[in-house]
């Protein structure tokens, strides 16, 4: 269907989802399918993982404590907030 050349038989597998409607890659937390396990990934960076680190000053949020530690360290001036309080919270609230 298009002259791309790839490398190997795998590759090309892959290449070929992009032609085709198959979707075998669910997402756990709602269902949606995906053509390729990156999408998937790319859906559940954006829609479902919430980061619970946050620096004040330029707005960047981090998932781990220590990412935010070394964004503070490398970039003086900057103030953060700690939202995992605010996270637990609304997760007992759901619970």
């Amino acid at each position: 269907k298009c002259d791309k050349k790839l490398r190997s038989k795998e590759g090309l597998k892959s290449h070929m989802r992009i032609h085709s409607n198959e979707k075998h890659f669910p997402c756990p937390r709602c269902r949606i399918l995906f053509r390729t396990a990156d999408n998937r990934l790319s859906h559940i960076r954006l829609l479902h993982k919430k980061q619970p680190y946050a620096c004040l000053t330029c707005g960047k949020t981090f998932d781990a404590k220590a990412w935010l530690t070394d964004h503070l360290i490398n970039n003086p001036g900057h103030t953060a907030q700690d939202q995992s309080s605010d996270l637990n919270a609304e997760k007992r609230a759901n619970d």
